[in-house]
């Protein structure tokens, strides 16, 4: 896999986690001024649960896009050459 399209995956991956970890905070009274889907407010609560989900989305899309790159001993590019 390309180095860009790992940044492209793992930003994706952020920006995604950071939503979902948005308005679950909502859905726990965490945020304030906020309408469905778009409209994003306030709260504290809210916005640290977003940026905890996306930091645990970096994380784990960093690990996967490793396991599955093609650097990596497991992927088909690198085990080729091999009999």
């Amino acid at each position: 896999m390309s180095t860009s399209m790992r940044v492209i995956v793992t930003v994706f991956a952020a920006i995604v986690a950071g939503w979902c970890g948005y308005w679950l905070g909502h859905l726990f009274g965490w945020s304030e001024n906020a309408d469905w889907p778009l409209s994003v407010g306030g709260g504290a609560g809210a916005i640290m649960l977003a940026i905890v989900f996306s930091l645990v989305a970096v994380a784990v899309a960093g690990r996967l896009v490793g396991l599955f790159g093609a650097e990596s001993p497991r992927s088909p590019a690198a085990t080729a050459g091999r009999q």
